[in-house]
């Protein structure tokens, strides 16, 4: 992309044939966990702890932790409950980014 990825840009990307618009969640050399729910490198919520909640992680929400690889993203979509992300799919190299959102009207 022209402009510098930072936590909170908005971002389209192809992953597996799909173009997706989604949130930058965390950077390289983060650490992201996912044990009913999703927390950032500092252990903070990335979502609504009341949105988390309504989560089951027996109902197919997979429990991992991982740190983001060199060049590579971890993308959320702004709706937990239906969104298909590097929750689903894991980290995103930064060279499938096709686009940076700068203007939202």
């Amino acid at each position: 992309p022209v402009l510098p990825l930072k936590r909170g840009s908005i971002v389209t990307a192809r992953v597996g044939g799909d173009c997706i618009i989604k949130r930058v969640a965390e950077l390289p050399g983060d650490k992201v966990s996912l044990i009913r729910d999703v927390k950032d490198h500092t252990g903070t919520f990335l979502y609504d702890p009341e949105i988390q909640k309504n989560w089951n992680s027996d109902a197919g929400w997979r429990q991992f932790t991982v740190t983001v690889p060199e060049k590579h993203v971890f993308v959320l979509g702004d709706n937990p409950l239906v969104s298909d992300d590097s929750r689903d799919f894991g980290p995103i190299p930064q060279s499938q980014i096709t686009g940076v959102v700068v203007c939202r009207l």
